[in-house]
């Protein structure tokens, strides 16, 4: 009879990895939505956040702060390996998520094309669970694979 060989398994970690926390943030305005912003493109970089009434946050006593050690001066933009960070009222978020940013391409613009493509009869969307019925709605967690149990060869 083989030995029983007991696991020892590490004990758990977090699960970002070695730069867990870098762009945590410590005092937010709770009535504001924060996005860091990829500083070395152009498409949907800081320039375009901003025509979306996004603004560069700044280092202040009273604002938002980094988390940690920070070599950035009270007034500076607060900039991490190579993101700037932005923001913009929680009502204006909402209102790009919903509409889009040109006012067509957002939440509802999406919803309009889905009541397009399922109908209430016979249209379904087995990703989401529109449209099936009950008997076909849950999804089982099991694999078939034979080949498991072949030998190596």
């Amino acid at each position: 009879m083989a030995a029983s060989h007991r696991r020892n398994d590490p004990a758990p970690r977090a699960t970002r990895g070695r730069r867990a926390g870098t762009f945590d943030l410590k005092n937010q305005d709770p009535n504001k939505v924060y996005k860091w912003v990829f500083l070395a493109i152009d498409e949907m970089g800081v320039d375009y956040m901003m025509g979306l009434d996004y603004e560069t946050e700044k280092m202040s006593k009273d604002g938002v702060q980094l988390v940690g050690k920070s070599r950035l001066k009270m007034g500076e933009e607060i900039v991490r390996q190579g993101y700037q960070l932005m923001s913009t009222s929680k009502d204006n978020a909402e209102d790009i998520r919903q509409f889009g940013p040109q006012g067509d391409t957002g939440q509802d613009e999406a919803d309009r094309i889905m009541k397009k493509i399922i109908t209430k009869r016979g249209g379904s969307d087995p990703l989401r669970g529109i449209g099936l019925s009950p008997r076909h709605a849950s999804v089982e967690n099991e694999i078939e694979a034979p080949y498991l149990d072949m030998e190596p060869g």
